[in-house]
């Protein structure tokens, strides 16, 4: 049995959780949902997901098998579940800080950031997801290119404020996945030094910069 401490989440972790369940209403708000939804993201972190059962997680989130089945139908849901939730709050960011921008120099800063900070808080779980979700047969995908086409509509929004045009959709999911795949670069090669977390978002905040101007 892991002690206590072994059990608690990383402290940035557990904040961007916490962040992230409470952008939600009060029924998706419950404490057991959000103890798995903790208890299960740093589990998956420390051991892997394939590797957790759903009894590592009841263990961990100190609950019993009636309560989560309660709340999920089985450990691919609660992922879902944190997936779905970092979405959401990364729309809400990107919805809230875009619009303050005066250059598309630094809407691609924002953009950048934004796409690095929550992945880089959730841990290396985030790498899976991330790679799941491009399956077509996974849960994950369709919120997968949800997400995707809220965030091109909130660039072509705020393009057109900025430029007057906005580049294409394919131009502007072309750099989606190019941010994706950089932070999956990163959790899989495990370059997770500042250094190299820094030169990722230096990279792919040019690039931004490039494929964000609207063409003449």
């Amino acid at each position: 049995m892991n002690s206590d401490t072994d059990k608690l989440p990383d402290p940035q972790a557990m904040q961007t959780l916490f962040e992230l369940v409470w952008s939600l209403g009060s029924e998706s708000r419950s404490f057991a949902r959000t103890e798995i939804l903790l208890h299960a993201m740093a589990l998956f972190n420390q051991k892997g997901f394939q590797q957790a059962s759903v009894q590592d997680v009841l263990n961990a989130a100190g609950i019993s098998r009636r309560t989560f089945y309660k709340y999920f139908s089985n450990k691919s849901d609660v992922l879902v579940s944190i997936y779905d939730l970092a979405l959401n709050i990364m729309q809400t960011r990107l919805d809230h800080e875009l619009p303050s921008t005066e250059q598309v120099s630094e809407l691609a800063a924002v953009l950048v950031k934004v796409y690095f900070d929550y992945p880089m808080s959730v841990g290396p779980v985030i790498g899976f997801m991330i790679e799941e979700a491009m399956r077509s047969d996974s849960p994950l995908n369709a919120l997968r290119l949800a997400g995707e086409a809220k965030i091109v509509l909130s660039l072509q929004r705020e393009l057109r404020r900025l430029q007057g045009q906005a580049p294409s959709v394919w131009t502007l999911k072309s750099l989606i996945w190019s941010l994706q795949l950089a932070t999956l670069e990163l959790f899989q090669t495990q370059r997770m030094l500042p250094e190299d977390v820094a030169m990722a978002m230096q990279g792919m905040q040019e690039l931004a910069g490039v494929m964000l101007y609207e063409h003449r």
